[in-house]
């Protein structure tokens, strides 16, 4: 819930799409137009359709950007994303589990195969091969930046593979697929394990 001068904003859970939509959105909004460039979602948007999409009260046109809340503060939006990021899951830490590497198939696969706990949920994913890597940089500078992550992150899952229990996990979970995805590219650039390698300056 967030509180303005005329009342609360409420908002449900995003879904998976719109998380991803949102953040590609919002993503092309920060970076520098091009001269005769048309971006995805473009400037004014922003994600606010996904973020009006979720709101359950007031109305939509009591938030109206022209005339309504958004219009006399237009600083709530950055209230509404938070939030909206918060009920997705996205401030959920995804931590490595390596102790999740039990099943046969999974500890065959070696240092490829990755454990994860996000919340209470227990997730074992591959890691990228060299050839997927480069795939995913010869389209890093499109504007479905979050869209491909989220693919990755689907693409790479090796646990929940019984009959709809994916699915679930995605639907449950509206910023998992991302932020699996980004912990992937992570461990492709050796970011994640030089993290855990760095002493502590204390």
């Amino acid at each position: 819930m967030i509180k303005t001068p005329a009342g609360a904003i409420v908002l449900r859970p995003p879904t998976e799409k719109e998380a991803i939509a949102y953040e590609d959105k919002h993503r092309a909004h920060g970076r520098p137009q091009q001269e005769g460039e048309q971006m995805a979602g473009g400037v004014y948007d922003s994600g606010l359709k996904e973020l009006l999409a979720c709101v359950v009260e007031p109305s939509a046109d009591t938030l109206d950007p022209d005339d309504g809340w958004l219009a006399k503060w237009p600083g709530l939006i950055r209230d509404m994303g938070q939030e909206f990021r918060r009920l997705g899951g996205d401030n959920v830490p995804l931590v490595d589990a390596p102790e999740l590497i039990t099943e046969p198939a999974h500890v065959s696969l070696g240092w490829r195969a990755h454990g994860f706990r996000y919340g209470n949920v227990d997730i074992v994913v591959r890691r990228m091969t060299f050839p997927e890597y480069n795939a995913f940089l010869a389209v890093l500078a499109a504007d479905n930046f979050f869209a491909l992550v989220a693919k990755i992150g689907k693409d790479h899952l090796l646990s929940h593979r019984g009959e709809g229990e994916a699915d679930k996990l995605w639907a449950e979970h509206a910023y998992l697929s991302q932020r699996i995805g980004i912990k992937l590219l992570d461990l492709a650039n050796g970011r994640a394990e030089a993290a855990e390698k760095k002493p502590s300056s204390g």
